[in-house]
Formats: structure tokens, C-alpha cells, sequence
């Protein structure tokens, strides 16, 4: 926020004020004005007004207990918390700082839901005055059938309309009660071999259809659809390729179930780090290396099954 003065006729904007005393010219941090019987601080040092720098991050939260919340808060103390649990509000992560000068009443929250829903916590669509913790979170109830999400852009504001936007984040809370349910998955056009040796693209095949696994085959209990996983792509010593969340473990030779990034409890597995050199079986019992772990900016729909043990791309994985 710029502070003016009015010499000579002309408005000048006012970079740092200055106060006499004892006859020596000294700077001044902070000027506050008496509006209504409150002291109001209208300039700070550092340019005056409140300075805002909010994070770039989203909150994912996977729970096997019947209520599993994403939260973000904006505390009234210049912090940002998320809450990513089963645990109701329970906001002892903090993301630091969004507020780096000046006071958190002197801005204003407002908010827009791009995609999903905001259905547990939410501020509203109206721009409002930091003088209060204000909340964005969703909750998930329903294991299976599905997960809450919602893309959302938060901006600050240093006036109640108008005014200037102090900066903007946009970010995703995901709840997901998984009851133990896969919540690892492969992009659509995965090659799943089926018990006939043929394969098909994973987000044609059917429940009730015969995949191939270690014994032959078996067919599928549930399909299983998800969003906005982070994904990666690992390439293999003989140039196979494969793309998939990075908590989806392959079988690796020796060392059993690894992910990029391991889950406790994956399908009653626990799984190991995912590294490069590891060995990964194919159906044919060869072993290939893999030679590269990339990310990949994949986060549209994406597949697997409840199924245990099954070959994604003539690949071993869980």
C-alpha cells in the first residue's frame, strides 16, 4: 500500500518519513493514525502495508479410518497449516509464513473453486477481512466409491474491494478414505496382459474379465478410477517404459513390492524404496533393470484394480 504527501501542490509518494529530535533527523519504522478510538498502523517499514508471499502446495490426504480430511488455514498470526489426516483440524503442520510484514487484519482472503467442491470447510466466494482463521478443507466418508477434491486459487488483498492483490496461490485438497483399497494407479493406455496372453489398455478391460497373473489368471474384482495422481515414468534397460503414481509398487527381484515413494500398507505388502538398478520381473521371468525414474505431469484419469500381483506392460506390479 503507497502512502502520499502533498508538497508544492503535487502528491508525492512517500518512501521512508522522517521525525526531528533533539535537533537530529531520525528514521521512523512505523506511523499510526487514531481512527475511532483504535490506533491503525498506516505505513511500515519495508515499503508500508502488509507484505504477503503464500506457498505453493497442495494437501493430499489417504486414510484407511472412515473420516479423512485435507485442510488449509490461514491463521490470523501470518501462518499457513494444512491439515492432511483422519484427525479433525488437526492443523500441526505449518507451510510457514504467509505473511512476511505488517498485520494480518490490514489484508483480505478471497477464494475461487476452479474444479471439484469444497465440502467441509470453506470461507466462501466473498472477500473477507484476516481477523479471523479462515479454512478451505474437503472430507471423505466413502471408501471406494470415490475421493473429494477441490482446485482452488486463494488471493490476498490489501482492501476490502479494489485495492491491490498482495499475491495468489493455486493449490489441490484431496480426502481420500481408502478402507485399504489401492489408491495407486497407471495412466489409461497401460498394456495389461490378460490371461490369454493378449493385452489390452487398462481402462478398457472389465470387471469380471481375466487378467493374467503368476499362476494364470484371475479375473477382476474392481476397477478402480482416480484424478490428480502424481506420477512418474520408469524406463527399463531393454526401453520399456511405464507410467504410474509414485506410490505403486512393481516387484522387484530380492527385495519384493518397491514404490518411489513406499506406502506402510499397500494391499497388505509393505513396501520398499523404488531404486535405480532394481530388477523388475516380466511374465516371461526375465528380469530387465530400471535405468531412470522421471516425473511426469500426467494428472488426468487414471487406473487400477483391487486385484493383487498382475503385469502392467509384461511388468510384475502390485
Amino acid at each position: 500500500m503507497a502512502h502520499y504527501v502533498k508538497t508544492g501542490g503535487s502528491w508525492r509518494e512517500v518512501s521512508q518519513p522522517y521525525v526531528k529530535v533533539g535537533g537530529t533527523w531520525r528514521t521512523v519504522s512505523n506511523v499510526y493514525v487514531k481512527t475511532g478510538g483504535t490506533w491503525r498502523e498506516v505505513w511500515a517499514a519495508g515499503g508500508g502495508g502488509p507484505v504477503v508471499s503464500m506457498s505453493s502446495f497442495s494437501v493430499y490426504a489417504y486414510s484407511t479410518v472412515a473420516e479423512t480430511y485435507a485442510q488449509v488455514r490461514y491463521s490470523t498470526t501470518g501462518e499457513e497449516f494444512e491439515n492432511s489426516s483422519d484427525t479433525l483440524d488437526n492443523f500441526s503442520s505449518s507451510r510457514g509464513d504467509w505473511l512476511t510484514s505488517g498485520t494480518a487484519s490490514d489484508c483480505y482472503i478471497e477464494r475461487t473453486v476452479n474444479s471439484g467442491s469444497l465440502n467441509y470447510r470453506d470461507f466462501g466466494a466473498t472477500r473477507l477481512q484476516m481477523t479471523a482463521n479462515r479454512e478451505l478443507g474437503v472430507r471423505d466418508l466413502t471408501a471406494i466409491a470415490g475421493y473429494q477434491t477441490a482446485n482452488v486459487t486463494v488471493r490476498m488483498y490489501d482492501a476490502a474491494s479494489g485495492g491491490t492483490q498482495l499475491d495468489s496461490v493455486t493449490y489441490v485438497v484431496e480426502a481420500e478414505y481408502t478402507s485399504a483399497c489401492p489408491k495407486c494407479c497407471f495412466t489409461p493406455d497401460t498394456p495389461i496382459m490378460m490371461a490369454d496372453g493378449k493385452v489390452k489398455p487398462i481402462e478398457l478391460i472389465k470387471e469380471g474379465e481375466l487378467i493374467a497373473n503368476q499362476s494364470g489368471g484371475e479375473a477382476v474384482t474392481k476397477i478402480i478410477k482416480r484424478k490428480d495422481r502424481r506420477m512418474v515414468k520408469l524406463t527399463f534397460s531393454d526401453g520399456r517404459t511405464l507410467t504410474l503414481s509414485v506410490d505403486h509398487p512393481i516387484h522387484v527381484d530380492d527385495k519384493g513390492p518397491c514404490a518411489v515413494e513406499p506406502e506402510a500398507n499397500y494391499k497388505g505388502h509393505t513396501t520398499r524404496q523404488l531404486e535405480i538398478g532394481d530388477w523388475a520381473t516380466l511374465a516371461s521371468r526375465l528380469k530387465i533393470k530400471l535405468v531412470s525414474i522421471e516425473q511426469d505431469p500426467y494428472r488426468d484419469e487414471v487406473y487400477t484394480f483391487e486385484n493383487r500381483l498382475f503385469y502392467a506392460n509384461g511388468i510384475l506390479v502390485y
